[in-house]
């Protein structure tokens, strides 16, 4: 199926694995240990995510994203993997843990000695990505900025009560006819949309706008200057 799909031009593919445990990998699902046979089903899962992954390391650009949770056990594993088998590695933090998450993030760069190299910062969206080694191993770590579009977000009840976990991501395609979300914590419009409502809303041009914007910064002699600037301040602020 893999040289099917590089044949057909995919040349990247993102895996979920949060842990290679069995008995963590059942809390996640919100499964029992008392159904019957659910280890051998967890560890038949881990198995076949895993043996894919390797699978597609050899052809395709291959990352695998890890969400750190209420521990660090299950993470560490999954670093130690991506680093013995030569993966690419993103951890994410839980969103809905708050501080629990983002301090065990920090919590597994210190143990691991990791050491800030760089940032990509995604432009018209909250992602931010700090880039880490540990040796010769290369990961990332995302981060959540503020960012917002006003004509989605200016009146939303989740700003005035802080309860937004994401701010504007970017765009998200969904279901079957095809739905734009623009949000993860709403639906309806304007956070979820009809494709073709979505190319003629206030949201689009919106976005539209800034694209414009942010290209002609782009162009500026400045920018990488500006880079080295912020990473410059980020490692002091770590130290």
């Amino acid at each position: 199926m893999l040289p099917m799909l590089q044949e057909a031009g995919l040349d990247s593919i993102n895996f979920s694995l949060h842990t290679l445990d069995p008995n963590a990998f059942l809390k996640l699902q919100k499964r029992s240990l008392h159904i019957n046979n659910s280890i051998n089903w967890a560890e038949e899962c881990i198995y076949r995510t895993v043996k894919n992954i390797l699978s597609s390391n050899k052809i395709l650009n291959t990352k695998i994203n890890c969400v750190v949770g209420l521990d660090t056990d299950s993470a560490q594993k999954v670093i130690d993997f991506c680093i013995k088998e030569n993966v690419k590695l993103r951890l994410l933090n839980d969103l809905s843990l708050g501080d629990i998450a983002l301090n065990n993030i920090k919590k597994l760069l210190k143990n691991n000695n990791a050491e800030l190299i760089g940032h990509e910062i995604t432009l018209i969206s909250s992602s931010h990505r700090l880039d880490y080694k540990i040796g010769k191993y290369k990961f990332g770590v995302k981060c959540i900025r503020q960012f917002f579009l006003d004509s989605c977000c200016s009146d939303c009840s989740y700003m005035s009560t802080k309860k937004c976990l994401e701010g504007f991501y970017g765009i998200r395609l969904e279901s079957s006819p095809l739905m734009v979300r623009l949000c993860l914590n709403k639906g309806g419009p304007p956070y979820v949309q009809d494709f073709r409502k979505f190319i003629i809303s206030k949201q689009y041009h919106e976005i539209s706008s800034m694209t414009r914007i942010v290209a002609e910064y782009l162009k500026k002699d400045a920018v990488i200057a500006e880079q080295r600037e912020i990473l410059k301040h980020l490692k002091n602020k770590l130290l």
